[in-house]
């Protein structure tokens, strides 16, 4: 209900044209089987020859119709689609960026990746499935069915009958294929990450020979995604032939039927054979709709894993009174400042480290790897907050001051050499937006 509200009920406009154009495929696929009848019962009568070319234009015109209907269907489908999941990543992108500097490291790069484009595939699958399947596919039927409960009650009993026997084993299957969906997408975000490290430590594997190290911590994680994807295939595959058994029953309760009422007289040959061609039309859409639990299920659970990430809401934020910060001086004191990752108070980091810094000064920390040193600057822009103590420039204590002007008033020449995507000038000017 929430993502239906969240990014559903925003495109109501879009979604009710593409209703209409359902409506109208759905009416203009109902026209078929009455046509058939008028065919059958009109035609091989003594004034079939004229009605021949009256009958043929009809067919043409209808079978137009639906190809429009279905092209204009499909497009406004997809583009909703489509626009939806283009701004779930948007949206799920910048909520990221925005994140605590901690929440971006806390999981791998892979991780966050797959999150932003497995994850939100999945999603569009479902969402296509859901207008294109449970919106166009359920209209067809409920208008084939009307169709032949006007050409046959008794026999569209026999059909309605049958087909809801599938109903208990679908959901089964459905419940399962969730449980394998979420499994898929974590391993997947685990590939993404391996993969993404793999490539990025390429001079590490050229230099020590660890190319088939490597590639076996590779292959074993593909083989992971194969084994459960081809849990989800074999979980499909019990879909189709239940259906398709289904569908025989079907036609089979309906054939012995139209038997005994053609003998008596109860209908005509084009009664049946309209109503044959219905429930021959309806089998795909009824396929479609016993299909489509595996791929919602699939698309929940990408919806779950892509609410974690927007549910979550970052820790260091600027107090309701906090005011610009005002460099004067540029002193910078530590007071008995204490950090420990995770909040975890037997690891410190930093333990009750004081330091007074003049403005205009330079200091160097030297020390052992592991000691502290890149800790101690990052508290310096709130990448992390102090867990015990505080840090004040120019008397200011930093949480007093907006995240905004501290970090304005911050440069930071860091060791690891960052280039992104983009052109030299537009790297350069990353310092200062609009400079």
């Amino acid at each position: 209900m929430r993502f239906l509200a969240d990014w559903v009920a925003p495109r109501r406009r879009q979604i009710f044209i593409a209703l209409v154009w359902t409506a109208l495929l759905a009416a203009a696929s109902a026209a078929y089987p009455p046509i058939i009848k008028y065919s059958i019962d009109r035609l091989i009568t003594t004034e079939g020859a004229k009605l021949l070319p009256f009958v043929l234009m009809l067919i043409v015109v209808i079978t137009m119709a639906r190809a429009l209907f279905l092209y204009l269907q499909t497009v406004t489908t997809n583009a909703i689609v489509m626009r939806l999941t283009t701004d779930i990543q948007k949206r799920a992108f910048q909520h990221l960026v925005e994140a605590d500097f901690a929440r971006m490291t806390r999981e791998a790069p892979g991780q966050l990746v797959s999150r932003l484009t497995n994850d939100v595939t999945f999603i569009q699958h479902a969402g296509q499935a859901a207008l294109n399947t449970a919106i166009r596919d359920t209209l067809i039927i409920v208008c084939l069915v009307a169709t032949m409960f006007w050409l046959d009650w008794l026999m569209s009993v026999v059909v309605l009958f049958v087909y809801p026997l599938a109903a208990a084993p679908i959901a089964i299957i459905g419940t399962r294929l969730r449980k394998v969906a979420k499994r898929t997408q974590t391993r997947l975000g685990d590939m993404t990450s391996m993969l993404s490290e793999k490539l990025a430590g390429a001079r590490l594997i050229k230099t020590y020979r660890l190319e088939d190290y490597a590639a076996q911590k590779v292959n074993d994680n593909f083989e992971q995604v194969f084994g459960l994807r081809m849990k989800a295939v074999r979980n499909r595959a019990r879909l189709d032939p239940l259906l398709e058994a289904m569908g025989g029953l079907a036609v089979a309760g309906v054939v012995g039927l139209a038997y005994w009422r053609i003998a008596s007289g109860e209908i005509t040959v084009g009664d049946f054979a309209a109503f044959l061609t219905a429930l021959m039309m309806a089998a795909q859409p009824i396929r479609g709709l016993g299909n489509l639990n595996a791929k919602v299920q699939e698309g929940l659970a990408a919806i779950e894993r892509v609410y974690q990430l927007l549910d979550e809401r970052p820790v260091i934020v600027s107090k309701p009174d906090a005011g610009p910060l005002r460099v004067t001086g540029g002193e910078i004191v530590f007071e008995n400042v204490s950090f420990a990752y995770d909040g975890a108070d037997d690891t410190h980091a930093v333990r009750d480290f004081s330091l007074t810094v003049p403005g205009g000064k330079t200091v160097a920390f030297v020390g052992r790897s592991g000691a502290g040193k890149t800790t101690i600057i990052n508290l310096v822009p709130r990448l992390f907050d102090v867990t015990g103590g505080r840090i004040l420039i120019d008397g200011q204590a930093l949480t007093d001051v907006t995240v905004e002007s501290l970090r304005d008033n911050i440069s930071i020449v860091s060791q690891d050499v960052t280039l992104f995507d983009d052109t030299i000038r537009a790297n350069i000017a990353l310092g200062r937006l609009g400079a």
